[in-house]
């Protein structure tokens, strides 16, 4: 069960670094993506995703909303999984529960919510509640081992700036 250190921190920044092929990604996701603080994260995360090329800042955070839904999905499966395994001791296992109960009961209505005011026009409402699912992935470090897709809380932040890009001043 992999908790957050400095070397899988750096791990997952160095992963981050561009593997898209330039002449995939559409001008418009270069430009959005510009808008970051790590613009080589959001075309890695973004630039795979078919509707993206033609996406707008609305339909790019709805689209970051639904990376987090499957990668918040796929890591509570995981955990579902590493749990059933004998070999975790009482405070592994207690871990573990704990963060299935966020991942199957918190996450879910925390993301459905931030992707209804996005959809609906009120993404500064939706901003507030990401920073509550942000915290979730925070806490249990996302289950996801160096190597594999983006991280769920990195997909979280990106959605968040996508609604502050699109929140009232």
């Amino acid at each position: 069960m992999a908790r957050y250190t400095a070397l899988s921190l750096l791990l997952f920044v160095l992963s981050a670094a561009p593997h898209h092929s330039s002449a995939a990604v559409s001008d418009s996701l270069k430009k959005a993506c510009a808008k970051f603080v790590y613009p080589d994260f959001c075309l890695k995360a973004l630039g795979d995703d078919p509707r993206s090329a033609t996406a707008d800042l609305r339909g790019l955070g709805l689209i970051s909303l639904e990376l987090s839904v499957a990668s918040a999905k796929a890591i509570s499966s995981d955990y579902a999984q590493q749990r059933r395994d004998p070999s975790h001791d009482a405070s592994g296992k207690n871990w573990l529960d704990s963060c299935l109960l966020l991942y199957q009961h918190n996450l879910p209505p925390l993301l459905d919510y931030s992707h209804k005011f996005l959809e609906s026009g009120s993404p500064e409402v939706g901003r507030g509640l990401l920073t509550q699912a942000g915290q979730v992935a925070t806490v249990c470090d996302g289950g996801i081992k160096e190597g594999d897709k983006a991280n769920l809380g990195s997909l979280i932040f990106l959605a968040q700036r996508f609604m502050e890009l699109l929140s009232p001043q």
